[in-house]
């Protein structure tokens, strides 16, 4: 029935972007359940998780292992049959997922939710890497790039005061069983053939539109199969990949040790109250969907996107220092505010460089490779930072070890801004 809608655009690429913002929210929905869930006293108590901060982190660490892992291995899945199909797959098991974090009765069952769902996301981002690439042409992909990120701020400002609701007045199990729901709708775009492979298939878009497109792109497409291989080898030995590699595993450290340890550290350390920190916990996020989109469109623009990098880290690096040792809570909170902020400065970039530097169909595995490889590194943080946190007993500790990463951030993308990217 939705294909008979006429709703043909000279802009569907637009609609397409859109769709994958809503796609985008949902699944930081996904993730982030468990942020909330490590205050709540009840899902401590049933898991047995009461004041052991290195096992309340391998929620997010083990979820980030399978999705990085995942990254790599299926990332060619879309390269093979096509990104739309990708990514039915890839929610329909992200969504049944959540249905069985519901019924876990003990930590075991959590935990093979969460590796469950990192299996479902890491089949699912590079397959939307391949949406972007084949959707957008290069003048483009910073500000795609940036408006589906959106949705990974967006969602947390969401998220929190709403889980926080969710579980106050109902139980942990709801967190999941409302997610989803919601997840199990996002398939509806994509079993419609709202979003295809690319313009050409298309029945929303028009022939004005596809032929921008294929105008603008002006990128290399190999089609044999040793050209293929052969140009991957030479990917994998390419220093600037690696750079650009090693500048999200600085990302992915800061995202990810923040958005897991952020709201027990604003309980425990600065003394806010749960009810409280479902808005408070937003702040960073809320700067962050600004950022996201200053980046994107501002590194269209300038072209130099490792600018956009040096100034992400360094600020980020810097917030995160002072705002340990303030004693000022609401200082504390606007410098937390502010690194989560200049850390998404530098998200659109870093993918729609990464996007310049791949054939087209090779995308999808390019992109799954350095996002596994990226995420699993990165993904460590939120274990070793708990890891640090017990074995000292202070946050500034814990929180150090995204400073570090912060400060490399800022060296690697000096270095790629010298190799004129």
């Amino acid at each position: 029935m939705i294909n008979n809608f006429n709703i043909k655009s000279d802009n569907f690429r637009y609609y397409i972007m859109g769709m994958l913002f809503v796609i985008w929210l949902i699944i930081y929905f996904q993730r982030i359940n468990v942020s909330i869930l490590l205050v709540d006293p009840i899902f401590l108590t049933e898991m047995d998780l009461i004041g052991q901060n290195s096992k309340q982190g391998l929620l997010m660490t083990l979820f980030l292992i399978s999705y990085s892992i995942t990254n790599m291995i299926a990332s060619p899945i879309g390269d093979w049959i096509g990104p739309r199909k990708g990514m039915i797959i890839a929610l329909s098991l992200a969504s049944i997922s959540l249905l069985f974090g519901g019924l876990a009765t003990g930590i075991m069952g959590i935990l093979v939710a969460r590796v469950l769902l990192g299996v479902g996301q890491g089949i699912y981002f590079p397959n939307q890497s391949i949406i972007i690439r084949n959707w957008f042409p290069p003048i483009e992909r910073g500000k795609a790039n940036a408006i589906y990120a959106v949705g990974g701020c967006v969602g947390p400002i969401i998220a929190m005061p709403f889980f926080v609701f969710i579980v106050t007045q109902y139980n942990w199990q709801a967190s999941f069983y409302i997610i989803a729901i919601l997840s199990f709708m996002t398939l509806i775009p994509l079993l419609f053939n709202m979003v295809s492979d690319n313009p050409i298939i298309s029945k929303f878009s028009t022939e004005k539109e596809k032929e921008f497109i294929i105008r603008e792109q002006n990128d290399i497409k190999v089609t044999n199969k040793e050209s293929r291989f052969i140009l991957f080898k030479n990917l994998l030995s390419s220093l600037d990949y690696w750079l650009v590699c090693v500048s999200f595993i600085c990302f992915t450290t800061i995202w990810w040790g923040l958005l897991t340890w952020l709201p027990k550290y604003l309980v425990e350390v600065r003394l806010f109250d749960l009810e409280a920190l479902g808005w408070v916990a937003t702040l960073p996020y809320m700067l962050a969907a600004v950022t996201v989109i200053l980046g994107g469109v501002l590194s269209d623009r300038v072209g130099k996107r490792a600018i956009f990098g040096i100034v992400a880290f360094t600020g980020a690096a810097l917030s995160l220092l002072v705002a340990l040792f303030v004693q000022s809570n609401i200082i504390c909170l606007a410098l937390l505010t502010l690194c989560g902020g200049f850390s998404m400065l530098y998200y659109a970039p870093v993918w729609a460089l990464l996007q310049s530097l791949l054939p087209s169909n090779l995308v999808g595995t390019g992109s799954g490779v350095m996002n596994g490889i990226c995420n699993l590194i990165g993904g460590a943080s939120p274990f070793i930072i708990g890891f640090l946190i017990d074995l000292t007993t202070h946050y500034s500790i814990g929180f150090s070890y995204m400073v570090v990463f912060g400060f490399l951030g800022t060296i690697t993308c000096t270095i790629l801004l010298k190799r004129s990217h």
